[in-house]
């Protein structure tokens, strides 16, 4: 995706190109980021933007792997909690924090999702769903280690649980992120509302709603 000659430059001019690449696609879609506007503010020519990366579309997809590797680093847990809610939360800040140490990222991943250009659209759907499998295998992970937290019957199946959980919490977010899909940033200005939610909605789940 992106050639030995990129690779050969200083970090500084490495970082130019791909901050304001990034920058331009959170704005525009990968028609309307015009190929000169993204060489004028990454402060080369177009011909060492294709010398790099070929053409747009593989400048494109570079930096949207970027972006996910971005999005999706740090999600481990280092087991210092010792109550259920302490650790799901611990994970949603990560998250939250990673999404707000790069908005621009946010913006970009958020302007990629509801891209449907056919020269880039299933490219697209094959890193998202590394990008799915990749969130949700370390996700796992840390909801592992919530589970462990609860007095569960005996004959639960841990996985099914697990399982259970990640599509709970994934309908959650997606509940949000439907709310705010065209003003994403605003979900994580009423992030404490949103784990207030979630919480609610999980009590549902593990301490259910008949009496018995």
């Amino acid at each position: 995706m992106v050639t030995k000659n990129f690779e050969k430059i200083s970090d500084e001019k490495k970082e130019q190109i791909i901050t304001k690449g990034i920058e331009i696609f959170s704005k525009f879609s990968f028609v309307e980021a015009r190929t000169d506007l993204i060489t004028h503010e990454a402060g080369i020519s177009k011909g060492l933007l294709f010398y790099y990366f070929g053409n747009k579309k593989n400048f494109y997809l570079y930096l949207f792997k970027h972006t996910v590797d971005l999005l999706t680093q740090d999600l481990e847990y280092e087991g210092t909690y010792d109550n259920f809610y302490e650790i799901i939360f611990y994970m949603m800040d990560m998250k939250y924090n990673l999404i707000t140490k790069y908005p621009d990222e946010t913006k970009f991943l958020n302007m990629v999702s509801k891209e449907t250009h056919k020269e880039v659209s299933k490219d697209i759907r094959n890193i998202l769903s590394i990008y799915h499998k990749k969130s949700k295998e370390k996700s796992s992970k840390i909801i592992l280690s919530a589970v462990k937290k609860l007095k569960l019957r005996q004959d639960i199946d841990t996985q099914k649980i697990i399982e259970s959980l990640s599509l709970y919490i994934d309908a959650i977010v997606m509940k949000y992120l439907h709310l705010y899909q065209d003003k994403p940033m605003e979900l994580f200005d009423n992030f404490h509302e949103f784990k207030k939610d979630v919480k609610e909605y999980l009590d549902l789940m593990i301490y259910g709603i008949v009496i018995e």
